[in-house]
């Protein structure tokens, strides 16, 4: 099999053998991708320093398998300008990619999202709405469909000035029979504003973070996210 060149972006590389390097790459066309890129450390210097992490490429591969062998790369359509304060963010939407995508399962939806975050980061947009808005998308796109509009138990429409108790795998109730441990309370204009993408306020996008980790960690299967230990408010 062989991929022509599209766009893709590294979330991850590591060194492998004395002159490759091991990469997974989300692909606008193929999703989640392991590639080889053989003897770049060696002899191709400038292919390895584009090989980055958040840069823009166009990538070809071949072969058959989970691994593939990197072809051609070009680099992308536009450079992105990430400050250091940004870097973390970053790192953690790839934890994230790598964590709940399954490699060769065709997400471009994703790469849209992922893309789209990317350049906001770069244009210096505010992080924790982005990433909110991000792992929403994410869990969406993943059929993990997460519920912020409704009463799952009667089907009312949420009140923004009700509580309610959100429960994994079901989605925000003020009737439930008993309230269990991984209940999480939360005020309807928190989960309206969820459901709109468009959390705003201090306190919205607190209960927003609490909410998503709740909603993200059963698909981590246990997988910590490191770059989770680097945010100054954790």
């Amino acid at each position: 099999m062989r991929i022509d060149l599209h766009p893709a972006y590294v979330l991850h590389r590591r060194a492998y053998r004395e002159t490759s390097l091991l990469l997974e790459v989300l692909s606008s066309i193929h999703g989640r991708v392991g590639l080889v890129a053989r003897g770049v450390r060696k002899r191709a210097a400038e292919t390895a320093a584009l090989l980055q992490p958040f840069q823009p490429l166009m990538i070809a591969w071949a072969g058959r398998g989970e691994l593939h062998t990197l072809g051609q790369v070009e680099p992308g359509a536009w450079r992105p300008h990430l400050a250091s304060s940004k870097l973390i963010s970053g790192f953690y939407l790839n934890e994230l990619l790598l964590a709940l995508l399954q490699r060769h399962d065709p997400h471009p939806d994703v790469y849209q999202h992922y893309d789209m975050a990317l350049r906001q980061l770069s244009g210096g947009a505010a992080e924790a709405p982005l990433l909110r808005r991000f792992e929403i998308r994410l869990l969406t796109a993943c059929g993990y469909q997460p519920i912020f509009n409704h009463d799952v138990v009667d089907g009312e429409p949420i009140v923004p000035e009700l509580i309610y108790h959100y429960r994994s795998q079901h989605g925000p109730s003020r009737h439930w029979p008993d309230v269990v441990n991984d209940d999480i309370p939360i005020r309807g204009g928190t989960l309206l504003a969820m459901a709109a993408q468009d959390i705003r306020s201090a306190a919205d996008l607190g209960d927003a973070k609490r909410l998503l980790r709740s909603l993200l960690a059963p698909y981590l299967g246990g997988r910590a996210i490191v770059s989770r230990s680097w945010y100054v408010e954790d």
